[in-house]
């Protein structure tokens, strides 16, 4: 059965849930996704699914997704937003997140010409958007965002 199995990578990652607690544990994604590149882990947070398995160590959970505030990725995993830079539409953004926290960024996504605000992309963006920073990437759940500051 080995043969059936899909080729998951891990990645390391934080988290912020709900109710304030964060926690450090292992998320996968697709080896290789639909484009040849290394399959991302914004697509499997944003796939039909309600729940993701988390790893930490030994120890399995499932969590729901939208119990998920944010997933910190560290600058070394491979970008998180569609296409590339070329390609996408930009903007600097800070992003007020319940509880009180601020995140500030950049956000990359694609869309057509047309509807290329920031707001035409977070309203139809999917349960999570990515924000670039220093430090790596934000995978930001749109439930848990208050407020959007474009600078």
């Amino acid at each position: 059965m080995e043969e059936f199995k899909v080729p998951l990578r891990e990645i390391r990652v934080h988290i912020r849930l709900r109710e304030g607690e964060e926690i450090d544990g292992t998320l996968h994604a697709l080896s290789i996704g639909p484009d040849g590149k290394p399959g991302r882990l914004i697509d499997r947070l944003n796939d039909a699914d309600a729940f993701v398995p988390w790893t930490q160590g030994d120890k399995l959970d499932l969590l729901n997704k939208t119990g998920i505030v944010w997933v910190r990725v560290g600058a070394n995993e491979p970008a998180e937003e569609p296409g590339s830079e070329d390609e996408s539409h930009g903007a600097h953004v800070t992003v007020d997140i319940s509880g009180g926290i601020h995140a500030v960024g950049e956000m990359h996504y694609l869309m057509p010409p047309e509807r290329s605000r920031v707001l035409d992309y977070v309203n139809s963006s999917p349960r999570f958007i990515a924000l670039r920073g220093d430090s790596g990437m934000l995978l930001v759940n749109c439930e848990h965002i208050v407020r959007i500051h474009e600078e």
